[in-house]
């Protein structure tokens, strides 16, 4: 095995260790050590007094988008890890499910990395390849929006059509909860 293969080896390791200890702290109710979160919250509410006027993030092409160029959609921003892990195939495919029988066009979805490391752009082309669908924006998280947003990492949050936060939710949202939080019904 050469170098490079132990070393991606190891970094894959270490994530699958870390993403492990966050989803056994979720489990148990133990605070997320970063500030301002409080993995104990309910976070799979709806919110309706949160409001962002404009905010804008890079997308992994070097294109700016800007939240106020989405008014009239519903925009789900989705932190994510790139690398295949078990909780992020699945929370792509409950979006991707409620997207196709919920929301068509009236949806956006950002899907963000929360890793940064060089090459993270081609890994999260690769997942969104096989787990996403087209249209979805990628992008990597340099400003913080979990803490923005008050969700754990690989958390989803729901701006409305106004800019307003209307839900908040931990990995595994059901495409069933995103559809009653955003009160929408099936498309056919």
């Amino acid at each position: 095995m050469n170098i490079k293969a132990l070393t991606l080896f190891g970094l894959a390791a270490i994530i699958a260790a870390g993403v492990g200890l966050v989803l056994f702290q979720l489990g148990n109710g133990m605070a997320d050590t970063r500030e301002g979160i409080n993995a104990t919250q309910q976070y799979s509410e709806v919110y309706t007094t949160q409001k962002f006027s404009d905010f804008t993030i890079e997308t992994i092409d070097g294109q700016t988008i800007a939240l106020k160029d989405l008014q009239g959609k519903y925009v789900i921003i989705w932190l994510m890890l790139p690398v295949g892990c078990p909780t992020c195939v699945y929370q792509a495919g409950e979006i991707k499910d409620f997207i196709e029988e919920y929301g068509g066009d009236e949806v956006v979805v950002i899907a963000v990395s929360v890793l940064k490391y060089q090459g993270v752009e081609d890994n999260i082309r690769e997942f969104l390849e096989k787990n996403g669908m087209p249209g979805w924006i990628a992008a990597i998280d340099n400003q913080g929006l979990g803490v923005k947003f008050e969700i754990p990492e690989m958390g989803v949050v729901v701006l409305g059509p106004d800019g307003s936060v209307i839900y908040k939710g931990v990995p595994s949202a059901s495409s069933e909860e995103l559809a009653r939080a955003l009160d929408m019904k099936p498309l056919t």
